[in-house]
């Protein structure tokens, strides 16, 4: 994930939905921002991964 992020991606969510992504985040030390893109990158390149294998 090196390099200079500069692209954006915004999202709705629920009051109880961002809560509990903020307390998450919270607990873990870091931003919101950070913490959700640090998730979806991860199961970005889970699914990825998945997909190369299933056209083996």
């Amino acid at each position: 994930m090196a390099g200079l992020r500069k692209e954006r991606i915004d999202l709705r969510v629920t009051e109880e939905q961002k809560a509990l992504i903020e307390q998450a985040a919270l607990i873990k030390r870091k931003t919101v921002s950070s913490f959700i893109m640090e998730a979806a990158f991860v199961r970005a390149q889970k699914v990825m991964i998945g997909d190369y294998c299933a056209r083996l």
